[in-house]
């Protein structure tokens, strides 16, 4: 693939990303999208189909972003199994600090019931594999990790993803309540995550 096709592509999705965030996913046409970004709107629908594959599109790409990430952290022989799954949580928080659209896409879609069922099951197809990657790396600890339930998945990400909403409420310049709140939000999915952990370990 070319550069120029794929600086084409990374347009489209940062200015879907952007509108999807600001007005929500019925809000916002290929028109639009292809205005900001500076696109054919042919070329929108020939790279991705829909706007529901621009949605699918805009997941992949952090997803890919997101295990580029987690793939650096080395576990050594002996690794405490609580300080590895804090330190992933720690990146996961961190990632959705700095990846504020996705999450507002995702809070929008859902308290919106979405009609679309197709668009639903993207949503659901971002957060498993996302989880399964952070599982993956765990995989040394966890002795049948494919046992770890959709709903445990669900309640851990949901908990990131609620982080940003509490982090919102507060004024930006409150450094110190921010961390505070993230430390806390780390801790608490930490926890859940080694209740999991040890639930797993008597199956």
């Amino acid at each position: 693939m070319s550069k120029e096709i794929l600086d084409i592509k990374t347009r489209i999705l940062l200015a879907a990303e952007d509108l999807f965030a600001e007005k929500g996913f019925d809000g916002v046409s290929i028109e639009e999208i292809a205005k900001k970004a500076e696109a054919n709107k042919s070329l929108i629908y020939y790279y991705f189909s829909s706007k529901e594959g621009l949605l699918a599109g805009i997941m992949q790409k952090q997803l890919s972003e997101f295990d580029s990430i987690i793939s650096k952290i080395e576990i050594k022989p002996g690794s405490d199994i609580k300080s590895i799954v804090k330190e992933l949580i720690s990146m996961a928080i961190n990632y959705v600090d700095t990846h504020e659209n996705l999450v507002k896409i995702m809070q929008m879609e859902t308290l919106l019931n979405l009609k679309s069922p197709k668009l639903n099951a993207d949503i659901i197809t971002f957060i498993n594999p996302l989880i399964e990657k952070i599982i993956g790396v765990l995989t040394p600890f966890f002795p049948e990790p494919s046992d770890i339930s959709f709903m445990d998945k669900v309640i851990c990400i949901s908990l990131i993803i609620n982080y940003i909403s509490i982090k919102e409420r507060i004024n930006s310049q409150d450094t110190e309540s921010i961390e505070e709140i993230k430390n806390m939000y780390i801790k608490r999915i930490t926890d859940i995550v080694m209740l999991i952990a040890e639930k797993n370990k008597e199956k």
